[in-house]
Formats: structure tokens, sequence, C-alpha cells
């Protein structure tokens, strides 16, 4: 497809519209320089071609073998699958800690309510923690039940790690004894979670940006998301260029797949700037941030000295009656400011358990629940600090 024969404004009206669902493939995550890092990462594990033998032999004791055209290894003994997944983890966390990628920043202030990735890795995880980005997190986990999380919205996105996330080893899909595990369990069992199934239903126009497609599960995967639909309403845009043409046409034919004549950076810049243009990128001040929000707090107004104190508790108090723990906390920041350094530092103490309840909730360690009661024990430990500064 040509460039000018996109409609970009249409695809930013079904993002607008939680109907546009993102799938990125592990062309998306490069370093800085644009490397990728799944080749990268191969070269890490000590995996290089051989010329003569035209295929990929192993200098790690761990791999037996890896196989190129699927991107799977083979293991010896399951010790050995334990350690690949230790190195596996700690390669993608040295990048994990760095600046977040243009691309990726981009991708996460573009308000789409629901991203699929088929990379283990926790990039795009982290990136939207850094921005302090409201998201749900998810991963699909073999002999597991589906993880249950709200409905992804713009102002509450989903991003879902379809081959399992590098923080569970027993997610992976790293071998083909793997991938037909998982295979097995989304077509036999049904494991996907419902949510994400509403979300790929309901789809109007689909992304895919730098996807293997020359993998034969891909394929399947395809079918997986049911975008092999009979009737045409569901509109598919793919970016990568390296593609063979026999694949294009495959790909085109099967599944109406328009491949564009942009890389996937220059795709996801358009859309970026089209969604800046409308004043709808994703903006701290609309995420759930663990931090003190940006915008201007409106709920301490001024008032004269003799009562700020009192009015500043009573909008505390109205604040964990309603129970709107972000603008509580900047109203304790407020109040706490003139208290003693012993008040303080209790405040900053509840305000890190916050963050991380916040992030387990996210990452789904912490059921509803749990969430439930820990913030509960949370609010009263912080009504009983504000008293107790009114008695000194």
């Amino acid at each position: 497809m040509g460039d000018s024969n996109i409609n970009w404004d249409y695809i930013v009206s079904r993002i607008e519209e939680n109907l546009c669902v993102l799938v990125l493939g592990p062309e998306v995550f490069t370093d800085k320089e644009g490397n990728s890092l799944q080749k990268k990462l191969i070269e890490h594990l000590k995996i290089t071609l051989d010329p003569q033998l035209n295929d990929y032999v192993s200098g790690n004791t761990r791999i037996k073998k890896y196989y190129d055209e699927d991107h799977f290894f083979l293991f010896e003994k399951p010790a050995d699958r334990t350690m690949i997944c230790y190195e596996i983890k700690s390669f993608y966390e040295q990048y994990e800690k760095e600046v977040p990628h243009d691309i990726l920043t981009k991708i996460a202030k573009i308000p789409f309510h629901a991203i699929l990735t088929v990379s283990p890795n926790l990039l795009l995880k982290n990136t939207f923690e850094n921005l302090n980005f409201r998201y749900q997190f998810g991963y699909h986990k073999r002999k597991s039940e589906p993880q249950d999380f709200e409905a992804p919205e713009k102002n509450n996105p989903l991003i879902f790690n379809i081959f399992g996330s590098t923080s569970d080893h027993e997610s992976m899909v790293l071998t083909h004894k793997d991938m037909f595990g998982y295979l097995e369990s989304v077509f036999g069992r049904n494991t996907l979670p419902e949510k994400l199934k509403s979300v790929l239903v309901k789809a109007e126009n689909l992304i895919f940006l730098g996807m293997p497609f020359d993998k034969w599960y891909i394929q399947l995967l395809l079918r997986l998301l049911d975008i092999q639909r009979e009737y045409d309403d569901l509109i598919r845009f793919a970016a990568n260029e390296s593609l063979p043409e026999d694949v294009r046409t495959f790909y085109v034919e099967q599944f109406k797949m328009d491949f564009v004549n942009k890389d996937f950076s220059d795709f996801i810049g358009n859309i970026y700037e089209k969604c800046e243009s409308k004043g709808i990128l994703r903006k701290e001040s609309i995420a759930m941030t663990l931090e003190s929000s940006s915008a201007p707090n409106t709920l301490l107004e001024k008032v004269p000295d003799s009562r700020v104190e009192d009015s500043m508790f009573e909008q505390i108090l109205d604040l964990i009656s309603e129970g709107n723990l972000d603008q509580l906390f900047e109203a304790l920041t407020d109040y706490f400011e003139t208290k003693a350094e012993e008040f303080r530092m209790e405040l900053s103490i509840m305000k890190g358990k916050y963050k991380r309840f916040m992030r387990w909730r996210r990452s789904g360690a912490l059921s509803f629940e749990e969430f439930d009661r820990e913030i509960t024990k949370l609010t009263d430990g912080i009504l009983e600090l504000v008293k107790n500064t009114r008695k000194v």
C-alpha cells in the first residue's frame, strides 16, 4: 500500500474509540543505535553463524542447538533451560534500566488501549512506568488460569506479552516443545483472558510492527487473534520492510494484510504526530501516577492562616473517605510541610508502600482482594498519622 492511501485520521479515530490494537514483534526492540536486541541476545548467548556449515553453532555449553528459522533453542536438560532463561532476563534488564528508546516512548504516549507483544521482555512495561502512565500488565502462562484485569481502555491500557514474560521463566516460549505446549494451551484449554478476547473481537483496526511473519507459528497466532474473518470490517496494517515478496503475498491473500511502504518507526511517527496535533497524546496528568501529579493542585486553595490547618485536615478526611489516594498524597505533602521531621519520614514510608502496592497490582502480583486489604490498612495508618499530628 502506498503512503498516500493510508488514512491516518481513520487510524487515530479508531485509537480514540478503543478499537485499534497494536501488536509488536521483536524487531521493534532495539538499542539506542537501532540494533536489534534479539540479534544482540543471540550474540550474547555465544551463538554464531558458521559460514562453512551455513548453520548456527552454539558456543554456550547450556545450548545444544539454535534454530534460527524459528528462533528456538534445544536444551540437553531442563536445568539448562532454566539457566538460559536467567541469562535472557539479565540481558534485557540492562536495557530496561536505560532511558526509554524513542520509538517505545512514542508508542507509550499514543493512547492505544491494548498493546500485545511477542517478545517476553519488559521494555514497554518499564517505559510506561518511567513515564508514570497508568497501565495493566499481563502475560500468558501455560497450565495456568487466565489472568484477570479490568477492561482495557485508553486511560487504563493493557500491555500483554503473548509468549510469556522474562519475570517468569516457566512462561517463556524458547523451544519447539514450549511452542507446542503454548498452542495446545490457547487452542485446547482456551487460556487467553476473556477481556483480551473481547478487545480482539471488537477491534476494527490492527497494526503489526516488526513482526516475524516468515515464522510458521505467526500464522497460527493470527488465527488465534481471530483476524482471518470472513467479513471485511477489520483493517490490518503491517510495517516490515525485510519480508520476502512471497511471504507478503501470502499474508495479503490469506489475511488481507496491508503492508505499508514505511518502516515501523516512520509508521509510528506519523501516528504520533497526528495524535500530537489533536492534543490526545497520553500525559502524566491523566495517568495513575506514582509520584505527585504534575497537574496544579486545585483541592487545597489558600485560606486565612488561622483556618489553614483545619481546612486542609477536612479535605484530607474527604479524600480518605473517597478513596482518592493519588490526590490524597498531594494534599498530605502540603499538610506535612510544616510538621516535625519524624512525621514527614513516616509519610515518605507510606508513599513508598503505595507505590509498591500499585506496581504489584498492575503486574498481577496482588489480587483485587489483596490489594483492597492492603490499601485499607494503608489508609487507616494515614488517618492515624494525621490525627497524631493534631495532638502535637
